[in-house]
């Protein structure tokens, strides 16, 4: 039963909670099943942007950490 009422000053911050699940360890051999069943629920992906990208942590100057990029062909 949710709580229709905004407290001032609550009293908890942060709460962290745990879901178990019974051990069901057929699951594993029926995830296959268990996708072809939602895959018409969802849409059709598509690969939309195709970009490299490289992140560089150092103390390198940028035009030394650019000649170390390999070249586009």
């Amino acid at each position: 039963m949710p709580l229709a009422e905004v407290f001032r000053n609550p009293t908890v911050k942060q709460v962290a909670f745990e879901i178990k699940f019974p051990n069901l360890f057929f699951i594993e051999s029926k995830i296959g099943d268990l996708q072809m069943i939602i895959m018409d629920k969802f849409p059709e992906s598509a690969l939309l942007f195709q970009r490299q990208i490289m992140f560089a942590v150092g103390t390198e100057n940028i035009e030394d950490l650019q000649q170390k990029i390999p070249q586009e062909q």
